[in-house]
């Protein structure tokens, strides 16, 4: 009988569509996912599930909102080691605070992203499901 580990992905979005284009992605790639609207309430889970990873929005309730999530994950000692894709179109952002969000050890990915760049990157940082005998 084969078993599957599928590792557990939070996704943080303010905009559900986006959430659920993730969420079917990630399943269909055979990840577990939960998706969350704010990072109030992704913070919370992250505490309580501790995911393989997080993939969250740069804007969103509040300006910002996704940078200080991550900036949250990582001052937390049970969830800092806690890879974290920050998705935001704000290229300006990404490109002015690269160096902060490489010492926050966060990858990040440029909106709209294609399904193979979302796809790799997620394999980079914390593999592909596995699929035990």
């Amino acid at each position: 009988m084969m078993t599957a580990q599928r590792p557990l992905i939070i996704v943080v979005d303010d905009e559900q569509a986006i959430r659920d284009f993730l969420c079917d992605l990630l399943s269909d790639e055979g990840y577990q996912s939960i998706g969350c609207h704010d990072a109030r309430e992704a913070f919370e889970i992250v505490q309580e599930s501790q995911p393989a990873l997080v993939i969250t929005d740069l804007w969103m309730e509040a300006r910002y909102a996704g940078y200080e999530l991550l900036k949250r994950i990582r001052n937390t000692s049970a969830i800092s080691g806690t890879p974290v894709i920050l998705y935001a179109a704000d290229q300006r952002f990404l490109h002015e605070n690269s160096q902060s969000l490489q010492a926050l050890n966060c990858a990040p990915l440029h909106k709209p992203a294609s399904v193979d760049e979302i796809v790799a990157m997620i394999r980079r940082l914390i593999g592909a499901p596995q699929v035990l005998p």
